[in-house]
């Protein structure tokens, strides 16, 4: 039932990311909403069709996320690396050729402006410039190199803490911004207090990290696990359905 629950999941238009994992989840997945009843009507079909083969479940909504680029090929640049703030912002208006243009990049960001055009049956300066007016929007934050991890034999960890009280909140991103394997900082509602992801080649690596936060917030931390993803079956950067 497992690979029919993860196909499911992967086929929805509403899904951007899936992940299978190794931990307390079997299956992690976000999804795109533009509000709380379009939500709510994914997750009433979605359990009403596998509510019995689901043991456990959490709901998190996340409020921001801090995206960093890599730096673990260079970790003594990881203070100057990028950092990409992702929330909510308000709504803008886009137009249907900047539309077709950011299905089209969001699946292939290194395609030619020309092999754009034809397929979109529109000028090359035509995607230009709604590339632009996307950037300009900041509906475009940047663009990212989507590695294959198992080659180069790094495991993605996902961390999460439930602490005593937020008073040291700030301290802790600021630690671990200055790790070079630290990939994302999720802050979110309803799962973990602290969220934190990252990319090692070895467990003995991730260990360190964990026991580098801990001793340093000990104080702060009232719970804490994680989990591994093992394989990521969709990612679609692009929330137009």
């Amino acid at each position: 039932k497992e690979k029919e629950i993860n196909a499911y999941i992967t086929k929805s238009p509403l899904t951007w990311w899936v992940g299978k994992s190794d931990g307390k989840f079997d299956v992690a997945f976000l999804v795109w909403a533009r509000n709380v009843t379009e939500l709510g009507k994914f997750w009433q079909d979605f359990t009403g069709k596998y509510q019995k083969h689901i043991q456990e479940k959490v709901i998190s909504v996340y409020t921001k996320i801090h995206d960093f680029s890599y730096a673990f090929f260079v970790p003594e640049r990881v203070l100057d690396r990028a950092v990409q703030e992702v929330e909510q912002s308000e709504t803008v208006e886009i137009s249907e050729i900047e539309e077709k243009v950011l299905r089209v990049i969001s699946g292939n960001a290194r395609m030619p402006t020309v092999e754009i055009a034809k397929n979109l049956g529109i000028t090359a300066m035509q995607v230009t410039y709604a590339i632009k007016q996307l950037k300009d929007k900041e509906v475009i934050l940047g663009y990212r190199t989507k590695m294959n991890l198992k080659e180069l034999g790094l495991t993605n960890y996902k961390a999460y803490f439930q602490l005593k009280d937020l008073e040291q909140y700030e301290e802790m991103v600021t630690f671990v911004r200055s790790k070079p394997n630290v990939i994302y900082i999720d802050e979110s509602i309803g799962f973990a207090d602290f969220e934190v992801e990252v990319l090692v080649q070895k467990h003995s690596e991730f260990s360190l990290f964990m026991n580098e936060f801990k001793d340093r917030f000990s104080e702060k931390i009232k719970d804490y696990n994680y989990f591994i993803y093992t394989e990521i079956s969709k990612i679609n950067y692009s929330p137009l359905q």
